[in-house]
């Protein structure tokens, strides 16, 4: 990250909400045109490749708003879209003018619908759902007609409900004694449970917030026809953003989940407020939490990210919680917000022991830094300090994991790069008008220099995908993974928006929210970006989540792959072992249960995951038996059985018992590990290691 996106995150955190509990509509309206006019400003003047806007444009954010606030296609009636579509070709007008004329006829016509569906819903339930249906529901209607009349979108409400209730008798009958009642009576509990879950979900929908939340929305729908990853973030967000970054942040250190569409407290981070103060147990059911309004706030069926965001605040604050024990009793907890250092989401070693050979590990789950503290954590400084704990334990070999890595800073992916590959050029970068390179020098330490793979698999992005892509076009090593990284070839800038005031006069400086603007695209060494297609691995191994639409490649709206002239790099040639290795690894797998079950799993899954659903409830059991065993296949067979498992042991003792314990269940998790296994298998072949 250079200097100046250094600054752009310090200047974000000084940001402040405009418009966050103001009741004058006026300014409320006077801030909104302003945020669209600033936006629009930055997209034409600022995106790496802004596209025009004219009715085409329009008519896309139209869809994706719509799709956005109403993705099931059955809160809006059809005479509800009829009378939007006056709007679908003068989006680009309103947004040339800072205007929000779409939006002020839109929102309140969606929370009209949103009144209706407590209604409806309400209404369909007060009935026990049919267990002899004909009828099937389908779950994705992203693309089915919008609900023609009421009587239709009753219909359409009806199905919904019914699985809903089917599947809370499921869920019931496979976690407690609720299985064992007539099935009548399960009915009639599992009916209650839905209706109390979208009536909440749905109430959440007409709170004083909701309007600001939408608009966000609304504006996110107008910078993602740009690209998928420019994004607006309304002012309550851009202090979470850099939060991420720095791995630190002022809360309770709770990790939250939900089971049974119900939130609960997944982990308490140790040293975390929750924990300290005795009254918050893992596996409490978190029901309700105070706003920063002062208001508590049911939180069933609202998103993970939004209920964070009323947890954290500012250091000694006070956040009020409604917890459910597992006894059942509801009770009400004040904890003062504090620190939370997310030690454990940093970087991590551990020794293989294999065939009397031992092989370091290090997991990095994102390329993180803390740019606000100069005592801050950074990725390339704790990846340093493993490899040099790996090296006393004299391991033969590393395995660097980057599965699931979201990617991070560029700065540290090109420092922790040169912890392994020789001083040069690591990565370029792309502006509209020039390319730069990106080196290291002999400044920067090569610290090991010994046989070397890369793990990555279909979710590991952006950093991550520098980091393989630099290491296999120097052929330093072997990278493994499945069939492609995401994707992720853009970076972005993140953008404070808004007006400097004037403190002599009494006019306060008002801060808008900010921008993540595509400014710059990546491209390897050889010249070739990671956009789109992302990294190929050198030996292909099936994933777990092959058959979900989660890639780069999957957005409708994704920056085009390309090349650029490579830059001058000295190779570190392959020795002809481990060029054989690689034409030989795509059959390594060919013939292990593990891998062929997966690719036999995911293609299943593939060919069937948008099937719609019977609604006999025989049929229904049959059917979500069978999916169910698809994706617990997908969940458990790359677990190894006892006795096969890699041993790992630790390459440090921690202080904090909770954390040790933690850190020792990681170690004991990632010895359950296929693709570990396999990866190892592969690198007993490499030069170096027989």
């Amino acid at each position: 990250m250079t200097a100046k996106l250094k600054l752009l995150l310090l200047l974000l955190a000084a940001s402040m909400p405009v418009f966050a509990g103001q009741q004058n509509p006026d300014s409320v309206q006077a801030a909104r045109k302003s945020i669209i006019r600033l936006v629009v400003a930055r997209l034409e003047r600022d995106h790496y490749s802004p596209k025009e806007l004219d009715d085409a444009y329009s008519k896309a954010v139209w869809k994706r708003f719509i799709t956005a606030i109403d993705d099931y296609r059955s809160l809006f009636l059809q005479k509800d879209i009829t009378r939007l579509q006056a709007y679908e070709t003068t989006l680009d007008d309103e947004l040339r003018q800072g205007d929000v004329q779409f939006f002020n006829v839109a929102f309140p016509l969606y929370q009209q619908r949103v009144r209706d569906m407590i209604r409806i819903t309400d209404s369909i339930l007060q009935q026990p759902v049919s267990f002899k249906s004909n009828e099937q529901v389908l779950l994705n209607r992203h693309e089915a007609a919008f609900p023609v009349n009421e009587k239709d979108r009753a219909s359409i409400w009806a199905k919904r409900l019914t699985y809903e209730v089917f599947r809370k008798i499921q869920e019931s009958a496979a976690t407690d004694s609720i299985g064992k009642l007539p099935l009548a009576h399960q009915e009639q509990l599992a009916r209650a449970k839905v209706q109390r879950w979208f009536q909440r979900s749905f109430s959440n929908l007409l709170v004083a917030a909701a309007e600001d939340d939408k608009f966000a929305l609304y504006v996110n729908a107008v910078v993602f026809e740009m690209d998928p990853h420019t994004a607006y973030n309304p002012p309550a967000d851009a202090r979470m953003l850099q939060e991420q970054m720095a791995h630190r942040y002022y809360g309770l250190g709770m990790e939250l989940g939900i089971k049974n569409d119900e939130v609960f407290i997944k982990r308490l981070i140790s040293g975390g407020a929750a924990l300290r103060s005795g009254l918050v147990q893992e596996n409490d059911n978190l029901v309700q939490v105070s706003s920063h309004r002062g208001e508590m706030v049911e939180v069933a069926g609202m998103p993970l990210n939004d209920i964070s965001r009323l947890i954290r605040g500012d250091k000694g604050t006070m956040v009020k919680l409604v917890l459910r024990k597992s006894n059942g009793h509801e009770a009400m907890v004040t904890i003062e917000r504090g620190i939370v250092n997310e030690d454990e989401t940093g970087a991590r070693s551990a020794v293989i022991h294999q065939q009397q050979q031992k092989i370091g590990y290090i997991y990095l789950p994102a390329f993180y830094a803390d740019f606000e503290r100069k005592d801050g954590v950074h990725c390339a400084e704790d990846i340093a300090r493993e490899v040099r704990l790996l090296q006393k334990e004299q391991v033969s070999a590393m395995v660097m994991d980057l599965r699931n890595n979201p990617g991070g800073s560029l700065d540290e992916v090109v420092k922790m790069l040169g912890l392994f590959l020789p001083p040069g050029p690591k990565v370029q970068l792309r502006t509209r008008d020039a390319v730069s390179v990106y080196n290291t020098d002999s400044t920067q330490p090569w610290l090991y220099k010994g046989p070397l793979t890369v793990l990555i698999n279909e979710n590991s992005a952006s950093a991550a995908e520098i980091f393989a892509a630099a290491i296999q076009d120097y052929h330093r090593g072997i990278v493994i993974g499945s069939a492609s990284s995401y994707g992720k070839g853009t970076a972005q800038a993140t953008l404070p928006m808004g007006k400097a005031g004037d403190p002599d006069k009494g006019i306060p400086t008002q801060l808008f929210g900010s921008i993540a603007l595509t400014q710059h695209k990546f491209y390897r060494v050889s010249g070739s970006s990671t956009q789109l297609k992302g990294v190929i691995p050198d030996i292909l191994l099936p994933g777990v989540t092959a058959y979900r639409k989660v890639q780069e490649r999957d957005n409708a709206t994704a920056l085009a792959w390309d090349t650029i002239p490579r830059t001058l790099y000295a190779d570190m040639h392959r020795s002809e072992k481990e060029q054989q290795l690689i034409m030989d690894g795509n059959n390594l797998w060919k013939n292990d249960k593990v891998f062929t079950g997966i690719l036999e799993n995911t293609n299943w899954m593939k060919q069937h995951q948008d099937d719609p659903v019977p609604l006999s409830f025989d049929k229904f059991k049959l059917h979500q038996q069978q999916v169910q065993a698809h994706l617990d296949t997908l969940g458990e067979i790359w677990k190894l059985p006892a006795g096969k498992q890699l041993t790992l042991t630790g390459t440090t003792i921690l202080t904090d018992k909770i954390l040790q314990e933690r850190y020792e269940k990681w170690m004991a998790s990632t010895g359950e590990d296929a693709y570990l296994l396999k990866t190892v298998e592969i690198m007993q072949q490499m030069d170096g290691l027989q």
